[in-house]
């Protein structure tokens, strides 16, 4: 493939560009008088063309009754993911609850419920590991988690794993797979011609220049996450605080806070913008308070050692 996103992405943008190029297609005539109006409506048409292609949703009866066993395989997983959720629940107070989902998958978890296998896989993955690690401590002497449901858990994440590697198997070994990615391929590199020619035109205006960058026109369509990651340190030993605690203020909304791992570790999306950081673990260590910009599209390291009292 010529295209570093996924195919509905890939329309959005490519569908993107040739609006805006419609609407400077004078500047872009006067340029080349190969560009006309009916050659960007023939390449949003080719656009359309490419999208109507079956995808690996629907190409061939065995590939389609795989991907119903791999949809039902999923919500097993799902299923079993939102079960770990309350076992959690029953043994850890509400602070230290959000880690715990983490540990278990959180993350995956969205796209897992629009039929993002591989975040399936990997809330699997979490989920089986973090259950073994702490069988004990869910099952509370009987009265939380159920004995055989590490097993239950187990069973339903193998079985996933072998109905979607065989959905993969079958759907990108087909013709119609190749015929569609070239497809693609020739849409992304009739646009990527003509925003080459974008930036020429536009050479002195850059916010017009601007508007033929794909990676910008994408981010606009798919924006990237942003957000914190780091550690909370003990600032003469340089160990991890278990537990400590991040609250992150914006003006005028409501805090987000933040509780770090049993390894002092953490990790945060939010929205761009300027917070006042406030980091605790009380009462051993002297809190500190900082102003972070968070950037849009970033997610930034930040370290924050604390001092004994």
């Amino acid at each position: 493939m010529n295209y570093s996103c996924s195919q509905q992405d890939l329309y959005s943008a490519l569908n993107t560009l040739w609006d805006n190029h419609i609407k400077d297609i004078a500047d872009f005539t006067a340029y080349k008088q190969s560009y006309t109006l009916a050659k960007a409506v023939a390449a949003k048409a080719a656009i359309k063309a490419a999208q109507k292609l079956p995808d690996d949703q629907a190409r061939g009866a065995e590939a389609e009754q795989l991907r119903i066993k791999v949809e039902k395989a999923a919500d097993d997983v799902i299923g079993n993911f939102l079960q770990t959720k309350g076992y959690i629940n029953g043994v850890f107070t509400e602070k230290f609850r959000k880690p715990n989902y983490e540990k278990a998958g959180q993350k995956y978890y969205r796209k897992a419920n629009e039929n993002d296998w591989e975040s399936v896989s990997g809330m699997g993955s979490s989920m089986t590991n973090y259950i073994a690690d702490n069988l004990t401590l869910l099952q509370d002497g009987g009265t939380n988690m159920p004995a055989g449901f590490e097993l239950t858990v187990d069973g339903n994440v193998a079985a996933f794993e072998l109905v979607y590697e065989k959905f993969k198997s079958a759907s990108e070994t087909g013709v119609e797979t190749a015929k569609k990615i070239k497809a693609n391929n020739a849409c992304y590199t009739t646009a990527r011609d003509m925003m080459d020619d974008g930036q020429i035109i536009y050479r002195k205006k850059h916010e017009y220049a601007e508007r033929y960058i794909f990676d910008r026109i994408l981010n606009m369509i798919n924006p990237k996450a942003s957000g914190m990651k780091g550690t909370v340190l003990n600032g003469k030993t340089n160990a991890g605080l278990a537990g400590a605690e991040i609250k992150m203020q914006q003006e005028n909304k409501e805090a987000i806070l933040i509780v770090c791992d049993d390894e002092g570790n953490y990790e945060e999306t939010m929205e761009s913008g300027t917070y006042t950081a406030t980091i605790l673990k009380e009462p051993e260590f002297e809190p500190v308070t900082e102003v972070i910009v968070i950037k849009p599209g970033v997610v930034s390291t930040r370290d924050f050692p604390l001092q004994p009292k």
